[in-house]
């Protein structure tokens, strides 16, 4: 009776400890993310290190739009376009992208300084980014989409991600 009930209690605390794992530590998740005129739907998005994270890009809107992530706004001519600091380069990762446009990008290959940008059409809800969320991306950094020589970035474009340990 004994070995009976110490089995049960032990599968019943493994039971209890698997239902606890969620998107923790370890975990992998999908994070859906709308793009509309002029905004991202969330507005902030919260990652943990260790966890695995899929940004699934939606665009709602009837225009083109795209996605940085990073750290201190780069201005060209005065006009918003880009950021000095990528997230990804900073974490030391690089997503995997799957976009009808757009791979992650140089500061060689695209128009808004260095980083990784998505581009995603009018009605497209395919795109995803992938990555590792890494100590090094540990902070507050900024989502925004610097279309239209930073028109829309201006126009609200913009959002709030931190990443916690």
């Amino acid at each position: 009776m004994k070995r009976f009930t110490f089995l049960f209690v032990l599968m019943l605390t493994g039971a209890i400890l698997m239902g606890c794992g969620g998107s923790g530590a370890g975990g992998t998740r999908t994070v859906n993310l709308d793009m509309t005129e002029y905004a991202y739907k969330p507005a902030e998005l919260n990652l943990k290190v260790g966890e695995t994270v899929t940004i699934a890009l939606t665009n709602s809107g009837k225009l083109e739009h795209e996605v940085m992530f990073g750290r201190g706004l780069k201005t060209n001519n005065g006009r918003p376009n880009g950021y000095e600091t990528d997230m990804f380069q900073a974490g030391g990762v690089t997503p995997k992208i799957v976009s009808q446009v757009a791979a992650p990008m140089n500061m060689d290959s695209h128009e808004h300084g260095s980083g990784v940008m998505v581009v995603v059409p009018p009605g497209d809800k395919g795109a995803t980014i992938t990555f590792p969320v890494t100590e090094g991306m540990v902070g507050e950094w900024e989502m925004g989409c610097f279309k239209l020589d930073g028109v829309h970035y201006d126009s609200g474009m913009k959002g709030k991600v931190t990443v916690s340990k």
